[in-house]
């Protein structure tokens, strides 16, 4: 099959899933491309850069602009990046963009690049179905990809807490309506990537218009798998002999990453830890984003950003635990990447933590935002006899391996285009 799959970025989390699954489509045998409006780092020749025409350039520099005066009025812990459905470029773009006419349309992350119209259009010129694979919920939503408790999008949006005027028929209703109206009628299917968010697209007024299929997340067993932790502590520069507490994230600044919460659960562990075992401690963590004026309770240091699948491995592989402490999240896939490591996992139970952190089997999952049993699982950990923990770490790979192995993924969504293209 020829699949073309459609991504804002070449960089950032999102745009990592987004290469993997085109790579594990490409092994497959599949002749997969990835189409991308700005192309930064990708040295892949199968990684497109969109090209704009002068008079589109012209055209979308002054959406950008129209965009960023817009987002300055919204409240940004919604992440409403969609502003206006209704701004974007023609289909016409996207046609003479084409590296081939492909059978399968997969959307991936494409805020500021692609709309529902122009999904729509490229179906219909095309004839291929299209697969909209997401990890968070602006797929279903009037413009935000967090919706900070809000459940206004089960009933089609407006009223919007992120806007700073809302009203019923506001830009978030608006948003809404262009999905319904151009969605609901192309050959679609959304698919999900955990339970939770497949819950949140079945409760939505876009996704009762639309075919949806939960198809869960996967990771590369080959780079993500357990290994010596001394030796892979000493390829990072790291001390022998620590108990490791690992985190990260592009930015620990976003109140969704639940860094506040994990300073208090930190701090709540030292105070049940006795002075030796306190010395044992180290906490590694990795972002783009520098912290300053934090009273650390521990020794820490702070790894560049890792990008490259290895070096990322080495740091799960280093770690006695990783530690994902986010409030809101579709992910984050680093919970994956880690218990593929045989690195237990502590979790608030959000997002793709339901699915993979199982109590005592992959590491501990605690109610969202509960500091003390944070800590207290932490604490579980990082005491356990050498023994005991083997054992875990041993279970951590196996249940991984079992549930998100990427071959699994990659058959369920052959099958998935497979019916799609019958259908159509």
């Amino acid at each position: 099959m020829k699949i073309l799959h459609l991504n804002t970025y070449d960089v950032g989390g999102a745009a990592r899933a987004a290469y993997r699954f085109h790579v594990a489509l490409r092994d497959a045998g599949h002749e997969s491309k990835m189409l991308v409006f700005k192309k930064r780092e990708s040295i892949d020749p199968d990684v497109i850069a969109f090209q704009l025409s002068t008079a589109q350039q012209l055209k979308h520099y002054w959406n950008e602009i129209r965009r960023k005066l817009a987002k300055r009025k919204i409240k940004k812990e919604y992440n409403f990046f969609n502003v206006d459905e209704q701004i974007g470029l023609s289909t016409q773009e996207f046609i003479n963009n084409l590296p081939f006419k492909p059978d399968i349309i997969c959307v991936h992350w494409v805020s500021g690049f692609v709309n529902a119209k122009n999904i729509h259009g490229l179906s219909k010129a095309t004839g291929a179905p299209v697969v909209w694979r997401f990890n968070d919920l602006n797929a279903f939503t009037g413009g935000c990809h967090y919706s900070n408790g809000c459940i206004n999008y089960t009933n089609g949006c407006g009223n919007c807490p992120a806007l700073p005027a809302p009203f019923p028929q506001d830009i978030s209703w608006r948003n809404v309506t262009e999905k319904i109206r151009w969605l609901g009628k192309t050959n679609l299917c959304f698919a999900s990537s955990t339970t939770e968010i497949d819950e949140q697209l079945k409760s939505s007024a876009v996704g009762r218009f639309c075919k949806t299929k939960l198809i869960m997340l996967s990771c590369d067993a080959n780079y993500f798998k357990p290994a010596d932790k001394n030796k892979a502590a000493f390829d990072l520069g790291l001390p022998a002999g620590r108990k490791i507490i690992f985190f990260g994230a592009n930015d620990l600044g976003d109140p969704r990453k639940g860094f506040r919460q994990l300073l208090q659960s930190l701090h709540l562990l030292k105070a049940q830890l006795s002075n030796d075992r306190q010395e044992k401690v180290l906490l590694v963590f990795a972002s783009k984003s520098g912290i300053t004026g934090v009273e650390w309770p521990f020794d820490y240091v702070q790894l560049p950003f890792l990008n490259g699948e290895e070096q990322l491995a080495k740091a799960y592989q280093a770690a006695t635990i990783f530690v994902s402490p986010s409030v809101e999240d579709a992910g984050p896939m680093m919970l994956l990447e880690s218990i593929l490591c045989g690195t237990p996992a502590v979790a608030f139970a959000i997002g793709l933590a339901k699915d993979a952190v199982i109590n005592n089997v992959t590491g501990f999952i605690v109610p969202p935002l509960d500091v003390n049993k944070f800590a207290g699982s932490i604490k579980a950990i990082i005491q356990m006899p050498g023994d005991q923990y083997d054992s875990l770490a041993h279970r951590c790979f196996s249940k991984a391996a079992e549930l998100f192995g990427k071959q699994r993924e990659t058959q369920e969504y052959e099958q998935l285009f497979v019916e799609l293209i019958k259908s159509k």
